[in-house]
């Protein structure tokens, strides 16, 4: 993992917070972030399998954990910043729905490996909306 995927995720990592700390709209930095996964297709295969390992081994958690941090962080930056500019606050802390997001993500890349007609952008699109909707109070 440390040979194979670090350094290319933190390139994905770093891209998008660089976008979010020169002041860059924050649903631009998550577009930029998941072309940038998108092009990594074996970075993301390599972390799923290390995701598997690291259910079975006791003494992997604690790695995979403080890799997938460092992304929950990520997207959470992403979603406040979505949440400040449509102006709502967030029901459940930020780190709650970047879980939520994470995980919508990741089923919907294997959906897209395994059939790409069935899983269009769009759908990723509406179904990132509509859960941000759900963890956002209405507007005061």
């Amino acid at each position: 993992m440390e040979e194979r995927i670090d350094a290319r995720l933190a390139r994905v990592y770093q891209a998008a917070d660089e976008a979010l700390s020169r002041g860059g709209e924050p649903l631009e930095a998550a577009r930029r972030f998941v072309a940038m996964l998108q092009q990594e297709r074996e970075a993301y295969l390599l972390l799923i399998d290390f995701w598997n390992q690291a259910v079975r081994d006791p003494t992997a958690p604690a790695k995979f954990a403080e890799r997938h941090a460092r992304l929950r962080a990520l997207i959470g930056r992403i979603v406040e910043g979505v949440a400040r500019d449509q102006g709502v606050e967030l029901a459940v802390p930020r780190d709650q729905v970047a879980t939520a997001l994470i995980a919508l993500a990741n089923g919907f890349t294997i959906e897209r490996f395994a059939d790409p007609d069935a899983a269009p952008d769009e759908l990723f699109a509406h179904a990132i909306a509509a859960t941000l909707r759900g963890f956002s109070n209405p507007p005061a």
